[in-house]
């Protein structure tokens, strides 16, 4: 008797759960009835009111009830973590966040979105509560309470951040994100006891060389964008806790990867110089973009245009470039702009049918002379004001 009262009482419940959701994702949450809910969930208005006292307590009810599953320890396809350790437990959390999004976005777009934030809040200050001193390091000086609170709050300020970005980026990069705001140290659980995991990071050539390698192995099978740190730490043969251990993102890798295929190449200086492009054993910049050799997937990467350039305003092997315009007279800004066009314009010829003609000497001599051109006429002309 009492197993078949518990039935109907969660069928009843997962009918006004049910309908509830339904009507968020038609019309916004202050328009929304008891009576709506009702007629949706096919109940009667005693059994809501057996169970929420208000539409508001049901709104907090539905915003714990997504929570519990988010934080089910229970693996799942697609993120299946074994360890047992409290990273990989955040990071399951934010890969259910990921895979609840539509579920979630007519509750966060409504007015009373503020409901489901201070449940996931308050969830995750008991859950870091339960850790601390465990298998999350007590903090000098601070009480464990207002330490758990400060980690829970800190991180649902990151999942409310990382949901209003559409999840751009990757459950892995939310959670580094978190541990670069709270400088917070897990401990790995092994062989039933507790092992700090995150003490400053050694460096591992070997590593770094393993992560690099594999990613361009993954690059010549898909994207960057597609590529998860699970993946590339697996390619590698390595965990992910020694992953970030190296760095903190996959694009990281990348970007080191970019600065290595351009390690020798020429600067603009190097290159217009008198007499110097010949006599350099830097690779020419255009020949660098069309060369087939370990690093074409690096540049054969969507992402390769933008991550470059933002290396180059950074690099300092082309301050002597920036240097020698702006020594012209020419604004600083001016100045980035001219060798923003030089290299997309070299970029975009070497990724075209002429990279890959038999006469390409004579094309890239042909791009020296118009670029050189213009080089001096900007260094040692009058610069238009």
């Amino acid at each position: 008797m009492n197993d078949s009262m518990d039935r109907r009482v969660r069928k009843s419940r997962a009918a006004i759960f049910g309908a509830f959701e339904e009507l968020l994702q038609q019309k916004s949450y202050s328009s929304i009835t008891v009576g709506d809910i009702i007629e949706a969930a096919d109940v009667g208005r005693t059994t809501f009111y057996a169970h929420f006292q208000t539409k508001d307590a049901l709104l907090d009810e539905l915003c714990k009830d997504i929570f519990a599953h988010v934080a089910a320890p229970a693996p799942e396809k697609g993120h299946s973590f074994f360890s047992g350790s409290t990273e990989e437990q955040l990071l399951h959390v934010l890969c259910h966040l990921s895979e609840q999004r539509n579920r979630l976005a007519p509750l966060l777009a409504s007015p009373s979105s503020h409901l489901f934030w201070e449940a996931i809040e308050s969830q995750l200050v008991a859950f870091f509560g339960e850790r601390i001193g465990a298998s999350v390091q007590i903090k000098p000086g601070v009480q464990d309470e207002l330490y758990a609170e400060h980690l829970g709050k800190t991180l649902c300020e990151v999942a409310r951040w990382w949901l209003a970005g559409e999840l751009a980026e990757e459950p892995e990069a939310a959670l580094t994100t978190f541990r670069s705001l709270t400088n917070v140290s897990f401990a790995a659980v092994q062989g039933g006891s507790h092992m700090e995991s995150d003490s400053p990071a050694i460096a591992d050539s070997g590593v770094r060389s393993a992560l690099k390698r594999s990613l361009i192995d993954l690059l010549s099978e898909k994207h960057l964008s597609r590529i998860s740190v699970r993946e590339l730490a697996a390619r590698a043969n390595i965990g992910r806790t020694t992953f970030y251990d190296h760095y903190p993102n996959i694009l990281a890798v990348y970007q080191e990867l970019v600065d290595d295929a351009f390690s020798g190449v020429r600067t603009v200086i190097e290159q217009f110089g008198c007499g110097q492009c010949s006599a350099s054993e830097k690779m020419p910049f255009c020949e660098r973009l069309r060369t087939r050799d370990e690093y074409a997937a690096v540049i054969e990467e969507p992402q390769f245009s933008r991550v470059w350039m933002s290396r180059l305003g950074a690099d300092p092997t082309s301050a002597p470039t920036r240097g020698v315009l702006m020594g012209a007279g020419i604004p600083r800004p001016q100045a980035e702009a001219v060798m923003l066009f030089q290299a997309s314009g070299c970029l975009m010829v070497a990724r075209s049918p002429f990279g890959k003609r038999d006469d390409w000497d004579l094309t890239r001599k042909t791009l020296d002379e118009f670029v050189s051109g213009g080089f001096d006429r900007l260094t040692k002309g009058t610069f238009p004001q």
